[in-house]
């Protein structure tokens, strides 16, 4: 059983896992309260409670069923934060606590700057309230420690988002080319695979290694064999779509994966990275060249597969002569 749930949480996203953890602290917050209160026959605000804790359960089931997150991270922000406030005008200001870690949990489920703009608005909205029912002094205390309190959670929030988006980026893409890496690869084709199985959407592949790459580092050096690896990561991404994705194989060879494309698309852009890198490599002296294999997506394929596929094809390429297309074949031996 525990190893069931490890498995089903590692299937989750960071995203999803943070959504579903609030969602259940609100749900764990909300329902108590709302039974205690029409216990107690403060219906109104246990009616909000209520609603509260239904449309908490529904946000859950929907973020469990679909994996979206910033949709149901919206609507439970607010629905948090205005809910509360809601509360706070009905109940009187000792529900006014509830409010801060509110606000914190917005930073959460929402961008920064849109968590920033509900907070601003709450507190604004509740000052008329407070301050009719709050000595001038305690007003002040509260408005200035909210306000405090929405502006440290959004600096830290932003330099949060910061940090992860620079550590995704280095996770995910070569230091040298900027195209992505080996594991970002790995992630893109898992996902397409799913996109297939669920839409029958054709997909290819692109396997491609620059010709006599060798010589190139050994008779002029590392350094312009770093600079023609980078040049023709450039002339590629210029070239393909931006649904199209690049990742660095290996060395000198490179990954591009074409979705809602089949093999006769494929080759066709195939020979368009062919021809531009040829003419780029004439054009600054280094005479550098490309093989290229192409194979589209089979159903059942394992992504292993796949890939011996389109290296297969690469393969066959540089035996029949290198600066070539050639579509999958099958062959085991490997180039050097």
């Amino acid at each position: 059983m525990r190893s069931r749930f490890r498995q089903l949480l590692a299937q989750r996203t960071s995203e999803e896992l943070m959504v579903m953890a609030l969602g259940i602290i609100c749900l764990c917050g909300l329902l108590p309260f709302a039974i205690i209160r029409f216990a107690r026959g403060d219906i109104a605000i246990a009616t909000i409670e209520a609603i509260g804790a239904v449309v908490t359960v529904g946000l859950l089931v929907s973020v469990y069923r679909s994996g979206r997150t910033e949709f149901t991270g919206l609507v439970l922000a607010m629905l948090s934060v205005f809910g509360i406030s809601a509360v706070i005008y009905l109940g009187g200001i000792t529900e006014v606590y509830f409010l801060y870690p509110t606000v914190i949990a917005s930073y959460f489920l929402l961008a920064p700057n849109v968590a920033l703009a509900v907070c601003i608005v709450a507190v604004f909205g509740l000052s008329p309230e407070l301050y009719s029912r709050m000595e001038a002094l305690e007003f002040g205390r509260f408005f200035s420690s909210m306000l405090a309190c929405a502006l440290f959670s959004y600096a830290f929030a932003t330099i949060r988002n910061r940090q992860r988006d620079e550590l995704f980026h280095l996770s995910t893409n070569d230091g040298l080319t900027g195209a992505g890496n080996r594991r970002a690869m790995d992630q893109k084709i898992a996902e397409l695979i799913e996109g297939f199985k669920r839409n029958h959407s054709a997909v290819s592949m692109l396997m491609l290694d620059l010709d006599r790459f060798k010589v190139i580092n050994d008779s002029q050096g590392h350094a312009l064999g770093d600079q023609v690896l980078k040049e023709v990561t450039t002339v590629i991404k210029a070239r393909i779509r931006t649904t199209d994705a690049l990742f660095r194989y290996g060395g000198d060879e490179f990954v591009v994966l074409v979705p809602n494309s089949n093999l006769e698309h494929a080759l066709g852009v195939a020979e368009d990275l062919r021809s531009l890198v040829e003419a780029h490599g004439a054009m600054n002296g280094t005479g550098v060249s490309i093989s290229i294999g192409v194979a589209e997506y089979s159903q059942d394929q394992l992504p292993a597969e796949w890939l011996e596929s389109a290296d297969n094809a690469l393969l066959e390429a540089k035996r029949n002569g290198r600066n070539q297309v050639l579509r999958g074949l099958n062959t085991d031996q490997k180039l050097d």
